[in-house]
């Protein structure tokens, strides 16, 4: 038996978590108009808060919960390591320069424990709130760190081509050669 009946069915906000969707619900709380526990739309330390707050009402503390979810989400990327690894070889040609990003949609239940909705291959970096766009911001900053990129300092940049301009033009550049 379903909730409410077969007319409920049609409801397409009672069903989705997925942002994209339900920001277009009459009942949606943008984060800006409630900055807090109230928004539809939470970040992690907002859920950390919210958790903490409320942990004798929950089975299991955040720490317990945190690695519950990490669990989750390394087996399921282990489930399709093979096919990934095949196709970034298939498809670059150095396959140790790239890299994926994957968005994770987790669902607690009412025992805490975490299952995957879903997983992005390609989740949206474009943000729709200032909220998201300090996550996303974070999100991106935190990713290029991982992979090594470091910031570009023009200034450094034109030093440097001045240099090389000027040992061109002084034959310094084929004294080593």
């Amino acid at each position: 038996p379903y909730p409410g009946g077969a007319a409920r069915l049609k409801n397409r906000f009672m069903h989705l978590t997925n942002y994209s969707i339900n920001r277009n619900n009459a009942n949606f709380v943008r984060p800006e108009d409630d900055a807090g526990m109230g928004a539809s739309k939470w970040s992690l330390n907002e859920l950390i808060g919210w958790w903490n707050a409320n942990v004798e009402c929950l089975e299991h503390d955040w720490g317990e919960v945190w690695d519950m979810t990490v669990d989750v989400i390394i087996k399921t990327l282990l489930s399709v390591e093979n096919a990934v690894v095949q196709q970034v070889h298939r498809l670059c040609k150095h396959p140790n320069t790239c890299f994926e990003l994957f968005g994770f949609d987790i669902l607690y239940d009412a025992h805490c424990k975490p299952w995957v909705l879903e997983v992005n291959i390609m989740p949206s970096l474009c943000p729709s709130s200032v909220l998201d766009h300090g996550i996303k911001s974070q999100l991106v900053a935190h990713m290029l760190t991982l992979v090594g990129v470091t910031p570009y300092d023009r200034k450094k940049w034109w030093e440097h081509e001045d240099h090389r301009k000027r040992s061109r033009l002084t034959g310094q550049d084929r004294a080593h050669t």
